[in-house]
């Protein structure tokens, strides 16, 4: 079982510390709750209507970064010998679950979604396209994975295959079980396996420019797709929440959040 961690005197530290074996882990928890405006509607009426895009988020690419920075501080108080695994916890509450849980993975890899014709002219579909935009996942080669769920879905383990201990990493009964299980997401695979685009050797100043980025995707992959790729806007998500139970509006977060 994963050991809490307890808060420091001073400065930042990890939720928590986990092993299994010669394996050690260090685990920090982040939790994405409603807007406040929407969790003060659950309190008072036990329903409220949410809605946002699906991409990248800014205010989930802080928590990224904050975890990361939680996560280096108590692994430098970590023996010498130790060298623990850093994983970060991304959690959807289950007033917003769908729809944080739809932005965690391409807030991490900088995702963009295009979309081409199916094998028939009512088809369309779609495909992601992994480091479009700037990323939490090439900019912290410490942190491994991302843990990412909600409590109605099982967790997804999301690799950084930047991390400077990747290879370490895939040999980790994490990375096991994950994998066994379907609940892997690796995107070296992903892309070997044409199921994912990849935008990573892009010009850099790119970034910054949406449209140059798709004219870069669009001709990086014309032999595939011929003119047929076209950048998507992210969709935008709409739903009601209801309170299962009046304890259920308040954060579960960890330590320093």
């Amino acid at each position: 079982m994963p050991e809490r961690l307890p808060p420091p005197e001073k400065g930042e530290s990890a939720d928590y510390r986990a092993s299994r074996g010669s394996e050690r882990y260090l685990i920090e928890v982040k939790d994405r709750e409603p807007p406040d405006e929407n969790l003060r509607e659950l309190r008072e009426t036990q329903s409220t209507f949410i809605s946002g895009d699906l991409g990248p988020q800014d205010a989930i690419r802080a928590d990224i970064r904050k975890a990361s920075s939680q996560l280096s501080a108590s692994a430098s108080a970590e023996p010498a010998e130790s060298k623990p695994f850093r994983v970060i916890a991304l959690f959807a509450s289950v007033h917003h679950g769908g729809m944080s849980f739809a932005q965690f993975r391409p807030t991490f890899y900088g995702s963009a979604s295009f979309k081409y014709p199916g094998s028939t002219e009512y088809l369309v579909r779609e495909i992601e396209c992994l480091y479009f935009s700037f990323n939490p996942a090439f900019d912290l080669p410490d942190v491994d994975a991302l843990l990412i769920g909600n409590p109605a879905l099982s967790f997804r383990l999301c690799l950084n295959e930047f991390s400077h201990r990747i290879l370490d990493f895939k040999t980790t009964h994490l990375y096991r079980e994950f994998k066994r299980t379907g609940r892997l997401f690796d995107p070296v695979e992903e892309v070997k396996d044409g199921r994912a685009l990849t935008a990573f050797n892009a010009p850099r100043e790119f970034r910054k420019d949406e449209a140059k980025m798709a004219a870069w995707v669009k001709d990086e992959y014309r032999g595939r797709f011929g003119e047929k790729l076209t950048l998507m806007n992210w969709t935008v998500a709409t739903g009601v929440a209801t309170v299962l139970d009046r304890s259920s509006t308040t954060a579960r977060g960890g330590g320093d959040n």
